[in-house]
């Protein structure tokens, strides 16, 4: 029978093929590191990465939908990593 994880896993498989980051992936899904030096390390949140990914997943899917061919931006130009800090 069809679960909701049915559309995690496939929402992942999907954006790991387009060429997103499985970092950001990951984050999305909730998923943690736990106890590994690397979750102990890295505590990003990847909040503006993965807001353009899913904006990114939301239009591949309606031209899907729509029978149109999209090109996946993977992170555009202007997209900044780190935001300036407004009282700097």
């Amino acid at each position: 029978p069809f679960t909701v994880h049915d559309l995690r896993r496939t929402g992942s498989t999907l954006l790991n093929e387009l060429g997103f980051n499985s970092d950001w992936i990951e984050k999305c899904l909730a998923h943690e590191d736990g106890r590994s030096s690397r979750g102990v390390y890295n505590k990003a949140e990847y909040e503006v990465q993965r807001r353009h990914m899913m904006q990114e997943w939301s239009d591949a899917v309606e031209a899907w939908v729509e029978g149109r061919k999209r090109p996946v931006v993977l992170m555009p130009p202007m997209m900044t990593v780190f935001e300036p800090d407004p009282a700097l």
